[in-house]
């Protein structure tokens, strides 16, 4: 791969440092805001900024990180030689995946929580045993998303991490409320349950409860507007085991480098991806059976 291209100039912009750190060539981002894509462009450099997907040629690889009821439209548009990585979840509340499926070239989503330090204590204690597992997600930020919205934007990153060790479910119970949701799942022997709340303070919340034979851990990670993401100590059975993940530079952006890095690897070297699948990573089959958890699409 030479070159790339952004689709959505929003969190896409996270893409840049990444993109140019591997030796990828940026040569146009595009936005449905015109100005703002000639702007971002101006801003980092790119020589193409624009509104109009069919301006871009035909680059090695695409990054779509527009909302996801967008990304079988754009990505059925794209060159049938191009690599995609799309910004979670692939298809989103009640998206239709058919068209993404009949793509014949690999489609990576960014699932980004198992590169978080916190995660892989998690991965490092986790057994077959049965374990009866609770995510509690708060969220309070300006953006207009339905409850199920909600749902992808906030709880599918640490849930991601959470069905990737446990597998996929066989069977779920999804409650809608008015300023949340509840979503019980059974994933072979063990038990998920996430209970998601819109409201309250602003930021994000997560606390994170996993109960496995003798062990009980508990995680707690956050983000206040205008400041990075913080999580907690990892606490093992009361006592902590980790000094807690924060960075200056925001632990939750290294963390999505380094995912993002991983794919561009395996479109380079497809012998990676099996490895990269089993610690963590998200292709397009694995994404829709996690979505599954509260749409009727199945991969």
């Amino acid at each position: 791969m030479k070159t790339a291209a952004i689709i959505g100039c929003n969190w896409g912009i996270t893409y840049i440092p990444v993109l140019q750190k591997y030796g990828l060539e940026i040569t146009g981002l595009v936005d449905s805001h015109a100005g703002k894509a000639r702007q971002k462009a101006n801003e980092f450099g790119v020589p193409l900024g624009t509104d109009k997907l069919t301006e871009i040629g035909q680059p090695d690889l695409v990054i779509i990180a527009t909302p996801a009821r967008t990304h079988a439209e754009i990505a059925s548009g794209l060159s049938v030689d191009c690599k995609i990585l799309m910004e979670k979840p692939a298809v989103g509340w009640q998206g239709d995946p058919t068209a993404l499926l009949q793509i014949p070239g690999p489609i990576w989503v960014n699932y980004a929580f198992s590169q978080l330090r916190t995660a892989q204590h998690i991965g490092e204690r986790f057994s077959d045993s049965p374990a009866k597992i609770r995510l509690s997600t708060q969220v309070n930020l300006p953006l207009r998303f339905s409850i199920h919205q909600w749902f992808f934007e906030v709880c599918s990153h640490p849930l991601s991490w959470l069905l990737h060790l446990t597998g996929r479910h066989h069977k779920n119970r999804v409650i809608a409320k008015d300023n949340g949701l509840e979503v019980a799942l059974w994933c072979g022997p063990h038990q998920v349950s996430v209970d998601l709340r819109v409201g309250g303070q602003p930021g994000i919340y997560h606390q994170l409860n996993i109960r496995q034979e003798d062990r009980h851990l508990e995680i707690s990670g956050f983000y206040e507007p205008n400041r990075p993401w913080r999580y907690l100590p990892v606490i093992l059975n009361g006592q902590p085991i980790s000094a807690g993940e924060y960075s200056a530079q925001d632990c939750w952006l290294e963390a999505n480098a380094r995912a993002i890095w991983r794919i561009l690897e395996c479109f380079e070297d497809p012998q990676k991806t099996d490895k990269w699948l089993m610690e963590g990573g998200y292709d397009l089959e694995k994404s829709l059976w996690l979505e599954a958890t509260i749409n009727n699409c199945h991969a």
